[in-house]
């Protein structure tokens, strides 16, 4: 994840593209390149492993960056397409005056919404920079444990170093167990504030769907949403004029 996010929006990189393809296709053929056991393949061995523990959060964070910068990029063109309709459509004042602050409040909620969750990606990559750092050190010091061997009870220096070798793996596992679960919550959040706009948005489109029927103009192929209940013109209207607002 080494490319800037910006509320611009999110493309993965050709790299990352063909990394994914390749992982799982390597997956669904359950297939794994044999490596010679010699001392250097098995340094191969635990890069290849350090490699899978630090691009597993990796990957679910890829995917949902990719989608909620979809959802991002759809809100974009549906607002867009929304203000020129209500600019060129819709001729009635009380209906016009409606739609404009729905489209504004949209745009507000979107801002929003998008903002927290870049904030939280970059907090995100903080995290895995950090738990990536724990991988290697643990790892570093699993190869330094398993190079000193056994220990005879006369070799005290080295009974002291492995000991303090293995206090050191345990807590910084603990460590990289901590950030990781810190990590997944971060993406959790992400994933609310993606659900949040995609909410905000499927409201929006509804109304003005409704809005827009008579004049053959729909959003919907712009952004697909789910089915519920839609959201009436005259119910806005009426709590608009029950506060005032």
């Amino acid at each position: 994840m080494d490319q800037e996010i910006s509320p611009d929006g999110y493309k993965l990189s050709a790299r990352a593209v063909k990394f994914f393809q390749e992982s799982r296709r390597q997956d669904d053929i359950g297939v794994k390149p044999a490596v010679k056991a010699t001392p250097e393949a098995s340094d191969q061995r635990d890069d290849a492993g350090m490699d899978l523990l630090t691009t597993t959060v990796s990957r679910r964070e890829e995917w949902i960056i990719e989608h909620a910068t979809r959802s991002k990029k759809n809100a974009e063109r549906a607002m867009t397409l929304a203000e020129h309709a209500i600019n060129t459509q819709l001729t009635d004042p009380g209906i016009k005056a409606i739609v404009t602050r729905a489209l504004q409040d949209c745009e507000k909620d979107v801002k929003h919404d998008w903002v927290e969750i870049v904030a939280r990606i970059h907090q995100g990559r903080t995290e895995q920079r950090s738990y990536n750092g724990k991988i290697i050190e643990m790892r570093a010091a699993q190869r330094e444990m398993a190079g000193i061997g056994r220990v005879r009870p006369w070799q005290t220096k080295k009974l002291k170093r492995k000991l303090l070798l293995l206090e050191q793996i345990n807590k910084l596992q603990e460590d990289a167990l901590t950030i990781r679960q810190e990590s997944l919550n971060i993406y959790d959040e992400v994933t609310r504030f993606h659900e949040s706009l995609d909410s905000t948005m499927a409201d929006f489109v509804r109304l003005m769907d409704q809005v827009l029927k008579p004049h053959r103009v729909s959003l919907l192929s712009i952004v697909p949403i789910s089915e519920h209940e839609p959201i009436a013109v005259e119910q806005i209207a009426d709590e608009t004029m029950a506060t005032g607002t």
